[in-house]
């Protein structure tokens, strides 16, 4: 079974030893060619001029690997549909890797016919979770990880925090917490919601929003009045601007401040 994304790094060391003890071991041109060297966060391959392969696929001792942007080998992942052994080295069984979707979603499969089934999986330096259909998993919390729209885990490699460490709302979380907000402090808006006297609706992203931290949620009202609340997706905290058509020329803020964390 494959190890995907929180990897031990124990037994790339006992590999990647074996490794140096074969190439000291060789011959002289060989050892010239080039050296492996880690630490703590991985292995790099050093050239005799003390240069070293970055960003792409290069062949060392007759094995091919892939180097990431800073220098380090690449392992335990699928790069350009290739997957790569913990020792970083391609495993040729699992190969032809590639992004497939329908109307529910997307998976990957490879072209020996296995895709990931509840399990995290690096593909091309991201890390994406497969529910047990196959599905990757986007906007929503997986355990402890959270993954974006995109599917990509908000954590590197090493389990530490590539984004705010927080906790991130999603556009639905925000809708659901500003109608239980409303319906707590206005006892009569869920009937009012039923007979269809106001509407709820998600707007997505904040305008002006250039960070995409706030969701926009608008509330309207029997008399054509509107309600904006305004949702940061991390601290939760909401600001409310109102508009009345005729009365008010555009949005003028509110004095309604809440926190759309403690509705969830």
């Amino acid at each position: 079974m494959r190890k995907v994304c929180e990897r031990l790094i124990t037994n790339i060391l006992l590999i990647a030893i074996i490794m140096a003890v074969t190439i000291e071991s060789n011959s002289f041109d060989s050892f010239a060619a080039g050296s492996w060297i880690s630490d703590s966060k991985g292995w790099w391959y050093v050239w005799s001029d003390g240069t070293y392969p970055v960003t792409g696929w290069y062949e060392i001792e007759g094995e091919w690997y892939y180097f990431t942007s800073d220098g380090y080998m690449d392992y335990s992942e699928y790069r350009d549909g290739y997957w790569l052994n913990s020792d970083g080295t391609i495993n040729y069984t699992y190969s032809g890797g590639r992004w497939m979707s329908d109307s529910v979603g997307w998976w990957y499969i490879d072209s020996s016919g296995w895709y990931p089934q509840n399990q995290w999986v690096w593909i091309d330096g991201y890390c994406y979770y497969f529910k047990s259909d196959g599905y990757m998993a986007t906007d929503e919390w997986i355990g402890e990880d959270y993954v974006d729209s995109s599917g990509h885990q908000i954590k590197d490699k090493t389990g530490s925090s590539t984004s705010n460490p927080e906790k991130v709302m999603t556009q639905q979380q925000a809708y659901d917490a500003v109608v239980k907000y409303c319906k707590t402090t206005n006892p009569y808006i869920e009937d009012a919601i039923n007979n269809g006297s106001m509407l709820y609706w998600a707007v997505g992203d904040t305008e002006g929003d250039t960070e995409g931290d706030t969701y926009t949620i608008i509330y309207r009202s029997y008399t054509a009045s509107f309600v904006y609340y305004h949702v940061n997706r991390i601290s939760g905290n909401v600001t409310t601007t109102e508009f009345v058509p005729g009365i008010t020329d555009g949005e003028v803020p509110s004095d309604i401040t809440f926190n759309a964390w403690d509705y969830i």
